[in-house]
C-alpha cells in the first residue's frame, strides 16, 4: 500500500478495552433456522390460476413511451414475485389476476427523479406477456424429509447441528463485532488523515463489491440503475463515508502491522496464492499469469491488515 495514500499517528491501541460478548443459543434460534430452511427448500409449482400478492409470473415485457419502445425497458422470461417491489411502483398490481397467456397492459409513471430525463416524470406502458403462474409449496418438517434432504437421522438431531452451527456463527461474529469496535475506537483515538485517492479506490472497491452481487442476482448495473432511478455518480456519493472509514481503518491496520513488525513470508505468500487459485477454480500457475505486476505488494498487505486486525482482538 502506498504510504503516500495516509498518515497516520497510532494511540495507545495495545491498552484497547475488549467488549464481552454472549454466544449463547436459545431454543428460538434453533426453531428460526429450521423455519428458514422450510422456506429455502420451498418449491415454485406452476398453477392453472390467477395471480395472486405473493405469487410469481413469468413475463415477457416491453416498455414504450407514446409509440416509441425505450431503450432499458425490455426483458424476457423474466420472473417477478408480486408484492415485492422491485419494479416501479403500480407495475406488480396490475399483474395480480392475470394468467398464464394473458397480455396485460402496465401502466405507470416514473418518478419525477428519475435519471434518465426523457423518462422522468412521464407515463408510460408495459407490454406483458404472461408465461406461467407460480406459487410456492413448503416442504413438512418430519424424520423422514431430514433424512433425505440433509443425510441426518431425526429432527432431534437436526436441531442439535443447527444448534453447533449457531454457536460457530456467533463466536464468529462475536470476533467481527469484537474487532470492528476495537478498530473504531483505535481509529477515534488516533491521528488518521488518508488522501482523496485512496478513498476514491474504496468507493469503487465497494461499488465493484454491489455490482458483482447484482450479478449473482442475474442483474447488470445499468439494469439496476434503470429500475431504482439511480446513477452511478449518486451510489458513489452514497458509498463515499462508508469508503472514508475503510480507507481510515486501513491505514490505522497498515500502521500497527508495522509497528508490530509484522512480516508475510514466502510460504505464507504461496500459500494465500493457492487459496485464491482455489477459490477461483484454476490452477495457481493460471493466476500467477494473470496477477497484474503489482499485486504481490497488495495481496502482501492485505494480508498484513488481516494479521493486523487478528491481533487487535487478540
Amino acid at each position: 500500500m502506498n504510504q503516500n495514500l495516509f498518515e497516520v499517528t497510532l494511540c495507545d491501541y495495545k491498552n484497547i478495552q475488549h467488549p464481552q460478548l454472549d454466544a449463547t443459543v436459545t431454543d428460538a434460534e434453533v426453531e428460526q433456522v429450521l423455519a428458514h430452511e422450510l422456506q429455502r427448500h420451498t418449491s415454485l409449482e406452476t398453477v392453472d390460476a390467477p395471480a395472486q400478492n405473493g405469487d410469481t409470473v413469468v413475463i415477457d415485457f416491453a416498455g414504450f413511451l407514446g409509440e416509441e419502445q425505450f431503450e432499458g425497458g425490455t426483458s424476457q422470461n423474466y420472473s417477478l414475485k408480486l408484492g415485492s417491489g422491485s419494479f416501479i411502483p403500480g407495475f406488480e398490481e396490475q399483474l395480480i389476476g392475470s394468467q398464464a397467456g394473458d397480455e396485460v397492459a402496465v401502466n405507470v409513471t416514473f418518478p419525477a427523479n428519475y435519471h434518465a430525463a426523457e423518462l422522468a416524470g412521464k407515463p408510460v406502458v408495459f407490454q406483458c406477456k404472461v408465461h406461467a403462474v407460480k406459487q410456492e409449496r413448503k416442504s413438512e418438517l418430519t424424520d423422514e424429509f431430514v433424512q433425505k434432504t440433509y443425510h441426518i437421522p431425526s429432527v432431534e438431531d437436526l436441531k442439535k447441528v443447527i444448534r453447533t452451527n449457531i454457536h460457530g456463527q456467533k463466536l464468529q461474529q462475536n470476533t467481527a463485532q469484537v474487532q470492528k469496535v476495537v478498530l473504531q475506537e483505535i481509529i477515534a483515538s488516533s491521528q488518521v488523515t488518508v488522501a482523496d485517492a485512496f478513498v476514491d479506490t474504496c468507493t469503487d472497491e465497494l461499488l465493484g463489491y454491489f455490482e458483482q452481487n447484482l450479478a449473482q442476482q442475474g442483474v447488470s448495473l445499468e439494469q439496476y440503475c434503470q429500475m431504482s432511478g439511480m446513477t452511478i455518480n449518486i451510489m458513489k456519493e452514497q458509498l463515499r463515508p462508508q469508503a472514508v472509514d475503510r480507507a481510515k481503518g486501513a491505514a490505522v491496520l497498515a500502521a500497527i502491522a508495522e509497528a508490530e513488525g509484522m512480516t508475510i513470508s514466502d510460504e505464507e505468500y504461496e500459500a494465500e496464492l493457492e487459496s485464491m487459485a482455489r477459490a477461483y477454480q484454476m490452477p495457481v500457475t493460471q493466476l500467477k499469469e494473470q496477477l497484474p505486476q503489482d499485486a504481490k505488494e497488495q495481496i502482501t498487505m492485505n494480508m498484513l491488515i488481516n494479521r493486523a486486525m487478528a491481533f487487535i482482538a487478540g
